[in-house]
């Protein structure tokens, strides 16, 4: 920084590096030029990191809150819903939605299955010379 720039007066309101953060960010700044831009206003301790991370960490607040209203709309749909049948056909797709799925093993068929089960006994074997017969 040289001399002649001047740092912002302590005793004037600055925003938060935060707020400076976002308005910079929704600009269409990356996140070098943000941290540069935020030194040069006299945010010492802004680096390229500090910015990213804290984007990351306002986008995902921004998120979750999203998520959770529209839950939160969708519920009150159900539940003010006439028919039984509506709602529970709704309820279920909201659940099989917000139910964790478990991941199923990938199963490997046809002629190069040996030679995968060879690979996972034995990662130091060498491969036949020939594929089996199907």
């Amino acid at each position: 920084m040289s001399q002649t720039e001047k740092l912002p007066d302590p005793k004037q309101e600055t925003p938060s590096r935060t707020t400076r953060i976002v308005q910079l960010r929704v600009r269409g700044m990356t996140d070098e030029a943000t941290a540069a831009q935020l030194r040069s206003e006299g945010y010492l301790k802004c680096g390229q990191k500090t910015v990213s991370r804290t984007w990351v960490k306002i986008r995902k607040e921004h998120n979750e809150g999203f998520v959770e209203e529209l839950q939160r709309q969708q519920l009150a749909d159900i539940t003010m819903a006439d028919s039984r049948e509506v709602k529970l056909k709704y309820r279920d797709k909201l659940l099989e939605r917000l139910m964790p799925r478990q991941t199923q093993p990938l199963a490997i068929t046809g002629p190069v299955a040996p030679l995968f089960e060879i690979g996972l006994k034995d990662v130091d074997a060498k491969p036949p010379d020939e594929l089996p017969a199907p």
